[in-house]
């Protein structure tokens, strides 16, 4: 059984960013987030939408399954997670943990999901928090995989953490890459993910 799996999301709309920012850059952004990932995990599921051209996103298919959303039938977080889950929940290797990660986060440091994976046990549901503010990948253990695989029409897990919140765990961390996402044309710019 793997351990650790990555569900990485990437079904999103890049509203305040003005174009499709998943495959702004060079490599494109996606594409360095995957990176990012590389090393840690053997199992790491990409949420897509269903009609993505993935054909500038280079991979390692060995680890990596992308996994296309019709995000007609529900285009929230929630459903993302959901279609992410029901995936890992039927597959063969079924991992003790998932740490949910966002496509537009590349800068979280490889030491500090480290970290965050030696302090994980059965029943967790774990988060960094840099300077009081929350971050990301949210680890949870496979107590959780099944309702995390019925979400829908949700921004996210929330209610999931609100309902564990007994089994819940914020992890202080030193590195700010938990927090910076790109979400405006701006912050890539001032982050050299394209040019001025």
């Amino acid at each position: 059984m793997v351990e650790f799996c990555a569900l990485l999301l990437a079904a999103g709309d890049s509203k305040r960013f003005g174009v499709d920012k998943r495959f702004v850059g060079t490599p494109p952004l996606l594409e360095q987030t995957l990176q990012s990932l590389y090393g840690l995990y053997t199992q790491i599921i990409v949420v897509h939408k269903h009609d993505d051209d993935m054909s500038s996103i280079s991979f390692d298919s060995d680890c990596v399954t992308l996994l296309p959303h019709d995000k007609r039938e529900d285009d929230s977080l929630g459903a993302s997670i959901a279609v992410g889950l029901n995936h890992i929940l039927q597959s063969e290797l079924t991992p003790s943990f998932c740490a949910i990660f966002l496509a537009d986060m590349p800068y979280i440091n490889y030491s500090t999901i480290i970290e965050l994976h030696n302090q994980c046990d059965k029943r967790c549901i774990l988060r960094p928090v840099f300077e009081k503010t929350h971050g990301h990948p949210v680890i949870f253990s496979r107590h959780f995989f099944t309702i995390l695989s019925q979400l829908k029409a949700c921004t996210g897990a929330r209610n999931v953490i609100e309902q564990n919140i007994e089994h819940y765990l914020e992890v202080p961390v030193s590195d700010n890459g938990v927090i910076i996402d790109v979400d405006t044309l701006e912050a890539a710019k001032k982050l050299g993910l394209v040019a001025n």
